[in-house]
């Protein structure tokens, strides 16, 4: 694989919304709203997109901590 691959390939970056990758009710080490805004700023200004992985819980919600982190991130954009 040659560099100009490479950089082709890393075209997405993955997080997580906690430690875990999936929800864990004894995980509740969120993170911060401006954490998740800084790494999309970085990253979507290198080209990367940002995928972020809520960990929903086990009947598919997205728990509420995840929801309001992610909206006060948003928040963050509109300025």
């Amino acid at each position: 694989m040659t560099a100009n691959e490479n950089i082709e390939w890393f075209k997405n970056a993955q997080y997580g919304m906690m430690i875990h990758w999936g929800f864990s009710y004894r995980d509740q080490n969120w993170k911060a709203p401006l954490t998740i805004a800084h790494y999309r700023k970085h990253l979507n200004s290198l080209g990367i997109n940002y995928l972020l992985n809520v960990g929903l819980d086990g009947l598919g919600r997205i728990p509420v901590p995840a929801q309001e982190n992610i909206k006060a991130a948003a928040k963050l954009f509109v300025k």
